[in-house]
């Protein structure tokens, strides 16, 4: 199984809402060169916004995506423009403001964004459920960019500084669940999943092989048939404790029984390796940015969003700051329309700067609490959680 199963968060939403703005925008003409916005002296390229969008309006997979039609009257295409260019103005304060902290943007945090993009956008596999991660890379290269470049500022703000050392632990479990039926409703009995985690730390410490052992009894579906493996993870990716026994408990010793709103564990740390974040593989890079991402001050992005200096080309409209947030406002000519439902997302980024959260992808029977991350192949994992 992945690490990322047991990550408690989603990948992150806070800049793809404005992705529905995006594809029925019609932004008017005017010169390519010009400056949509400017955040604290960086423009945002109106040809950038422009070509981002007929990319998206001539792509009939992302229209079907959205759920979006043809026919929106001019006053909505202002108030999708507006959306979408707030998106890109948070996303350019948050890669300034992790500049600003000593992050150099590389490929290895530019890979796990386009990561996380794929995650948020590709197709279910009709056989597991799962995102398909390569129906991904059919969408148009333009959406591709601008998606993972959104993203990246905000994998950026989270990112350790560069060369820093990061800790993380890889070990493997067993869990006896607590979880009630996802059918019938009906939870196990605790004190007889008690006595059954108790002998699974008996025969293990006794020197039972551990797969055999928990593809016997461990009800966690994400890693009972890889011998309880639960990969390598970053402090603060599951449940506290999970987590702390994670990380005190010495290397192939065999755990006590651990309880956790999930259950009962039985766990052996295999390793623990500490170095920098490029260093990491791909899995293990988006492991410690969800994990980051569950700790992140959504009121402070707030306020860096506020204090920017942001300049708005008049035709896209207004930049307010007020208790609602800061956003663009379209123009005054603009009558406010219903916009259109984004199908994935929960609340509108524009306004709030925040990741909301999304328990949909933290399985009811794994340790991970429940939250975006967001964040591998996503199968149910038991232990842990953010």
């Amino acid at each position: 199984m992945s690490a990322g199963t047991l990550l408690r968060m989603k990948p992150p939403r806070v800049l793809l809402v404005g992705l529905v703005a995006l594809a029925l925008v019609a932004v008017g003409c005017g010169d390519g060169s010009a400056a949509a916005a400017t955040v604290n002296g960086v423009d945002i390229p109106r040809s950038d916004v422009e070509d981002q969008i007929s990319a998206i309006q001539g792509d009939e997979s992302l229209q079907a995506l959205f759920g979006l039609s043809a026919d929106q009257e001019e006053s909505a295409e202002a108030q999708f423009t507006a959306l979408w260019l707030t998106q890109l103005i948070q996303s350019e304060v948050l890669i300034q403001a992790a500049e600003d902290k000593g992050v150099e943007i590389d490929d290895s945090l530019t890979e796990v964004a386009e990561r996380l993009a794929a995650r948020q956008f590709s197709a279910p596999d009709p056989a597991t459920g799962q995102a398909n991660l390569a129906s991904y890379d059919e969408y148009p290269e333009v959406f591709r960019e601008a998606t993972t470049g959104q993203i990246t500022g905000l994998v950026a703000l989270v990112a350790p500084e560069s060369g820093e050392d990061l800790e993380l632990s890889c070990g493997r479990h067993v869990l006896i669940s607590t979880q009630p039926d996802p059918t019938t409703g009906e939870a196990p009995d605790a004190e007889a999943a008690r006595a059954e985690a108790e002998e699974v730390q008996a025969d293990l410490a006794g020197g039972a092989d551990f797969a055999t052992v928990a593809a016997e009894h461990s009800d966690d579906p994400g890693s009972a048939q890889e011998g309880g493996d639960l990969g390598c993870l970053p402090k603060g990716a599951t449940v506290p404790e999970f987590d702390d026994v994670l990380f005190t408990l010495p290397e192939g010793e065999i755990s006590d029984v651990v309880e956790t709103e999930f259950g009962f564990h039985v766990m052996e740390v295999t390793s623990r390796e500490a170095q920098p974040f490029a260093e990491y593989s791909l899995d293990e890079r988006e492991n410690i940015i969800n994990a980051a991402l569950n700790t992140l001050d959504t009121t402070e992005f707030q306020s860096m969003l506020e204090e920017a200096e942001v300049t708005v080309d008049p035709s896209y409209g207004t930049w307010v700051v007020d208790e609602s947030g800061a956003r663009v406002e379209p123009p005054e000519s603009a009558t406010p329309q219903e916009l259109p439902a984004d199908p994935n997302a929960t609340q509108a980024p524009s306004d709030t700067g925040q990741v909301p959260p999304d328990s949909s992808q933290v399985p009811p029977d794994s340790g991970q609490a429940p939250q975006e991350a967001p964040t591998q192949e996503q199968p149910t994992t038991p232990p842990p959680s953010q």
